[in-house]
């Protein structure tokens, strides 16, 4: 787990085809990061401007939960060193504050899949170098 990346900002991209809920693009504030015992790391992520969701209940999403699994290398810094990563999206519920810790799957609900840059997002002939170099390590 890398401390590291608390408090960096990502873009994060819906992907229509594999999500429930889909909002537009927007910025989000990594907030905190733990992993679990089933080689999963997690990331709160505070979303800025929060996103709208109309069902079951119209209410705006400030926080989610990006979730990787360990044994992927696209874990949360590999969004900082490779240009992007895929994360399962979730849902906190009942949440209003943040939260520095694990939370239990009682409270999570999946949302989809995104795809997650770093802040600001890179431009294609940015993204095509940083694609290179990772993949030349």
């Amino acid at each position: 787990m890398d401390e590291s990346v608390i408090g960096k900002f990502l873009w994060i991209e819906m992907e229509p085809d594999k999500s429930a809920v889909v909002f537009a693009p927007r910025r989000g504030e990594i907030l905190a990061i733990w992993e679990e015992p089933q080689m999963r790391e997690w990331g709160l992520v505070r979303l800025e401007p929060p996103a709208s969701m109309s069902l079951p209940v119209p209410r705006r999403l400030h926080h989610i939960v990006l979730g990787y699994t360990r044994s992927d290398p696209q874990i949360i810094t590999q969004v900082f060193r490779a240009g992007y990563a895929w994360a399962e999206v979730l849902r906190l519920r009942g949440l209003h504050a943040p939260v520095r810790g694990p939370i239990g799957a009682d409270r999570l609900r999946r949302l989809g899949f995104a795809k997650v840059f770093p802040w600001p997002k890179p431009t294609p002939v940015e993204f095509k170098e940083m694609v290179r170099r990772a993949n030349a390590t």
